[in-house]
C-alpha cells in the first residue's frame, strides 16, 4: 500500500493539473510532498544575448549584452584553468529591471599566460543566482627580458628571455639590420659594426596571441 501510495503522489509532482502543495504519510512516519507543477514557467532573470572574450594588449577584454533584465542586482566575472576551480576577478552592477539591450564590458589586467576560461554568473537582488556558458580565450604574454649594457660598444647581453624567441633588431628608421634567436639564459648581440646611434630590439615568441602588441627596447650604441 506505502509504494503504491508514493506512485501515485509522484505521478502527481509531475501532472500539470497538481498546481497545490500534497503530501501523504502514514503512522511509522513516513511522508512525501511535492508543490507546483511542470507546466509552470519562471521568467530568466536576465536574456543573455552575448559572452564574448579577446586578448587585446596585455589583457582580456569581457563583452556581453542582455536583451531583458528581472531584478538584476549585479554581474560576477569568475577566471578558471582548469574548469574546476574559479576565482573571482571583478564585479559589475546590473541594471535592474530592463527591456531594452544593454551592454556591459570588463576589462581583466592580469591575465594569465596561455588559455584561460572566463564564465558570468547573475544574481537577483533576492540573492539567487545563475551561471552561463563558459568562454575560452588564449594569450600568451611576452617573457620579461633585460639588455645591457646600454649605452654600450656594441656588445650587448640579453637575459630572462623566452627560449627560442626570435630577437630582431632595426635602426630609428625601422629597417632590420640583425637577427638571431634565444638559445640559452644569455644570449650575446655582436653589434660592433653598427654604427654610433640608437637602435630597438624586439622578441617574438615563437606562439603568440595575433592582437598582442609587442614592445620594443631601446639600446644604444656608444663607440
Amino acid at each position: 500500500m506505502r509504494v503504491n501510495l508514493l506512485f501515485f503522489v509522484l505521478m502527481g509532482c509531475f501532472s500539470n493539473t497538481f498546481s497545490q502543495i500534497y503530501s501523504v504519510g502514514n503512522d511509522d512516519g513516513f511522508s512525501f510532498s511535492c508543490v507546483g507543477s511542470v507546466g509552470s514557467e519562471v521568467p530568466l532573470p536576465i536574456g543573455l544575448l552575448s559572452f564574448e572574450a579577446k586578448c587585446n594588449n596585455r589583457k582580456v577584454n569581457l563583452m556581453w549584452a542582455t536583451a531583458s533584465e528581472i531584478n538584476n542586482d549585479y554581474f560576477t566575472i569568475e577566471r578558471t584553468i582548469d574548469g574546476v576551480n574559479f576565482e573571482i576577478i571583478g564585479i559589475i552592477d546590473g541594471t535592474g529591471n530592463s527591456s531594452q539591450t544593454m551592454s556591459y564590458t570588463f576589462a581583466h589586467n592580469e591575465p594569465l599566460n596561455g588559455t584561460s576560461y572566463y564564465r558570468l554568473k547573475q544574481t537577483d537582488f533576492n540573492g539567487q543566482y545563475n551561471y552561463f556558458n563558459l568562454v575560452a580565450v588564449s594569450c600568451n604574454r611576452i617573457t620579461e627580458f633585460t639588455i645591457y649594457p646600454t649605452p654600450g660598444t656594441g656588445t650587448f647581453i640579453i637575459e630572462g628571455a623566452e627560449q627560442n624567441s626570435n630577437v630582431i633588431i632595426t635602426d630609428v628608421l625601422g629597417q632590420i639590420i640583425f637577427k638571431t634567436k634565444i638559445i640559452g639564459e644569455k644570449t650575446g648581440l655582436d653589434l660592433s659594426n653598427q654604427q654610433t646611434g640608437i637602435y630597438f630590439i624586439q622578441l617574438i615568441p615563437l606562439s603568440i596571441c595575433p592582437e598582442y602588441i609587442l614592445e620594443a627596447k631601446k639600446i644604444i650604441i656608444n663607440k
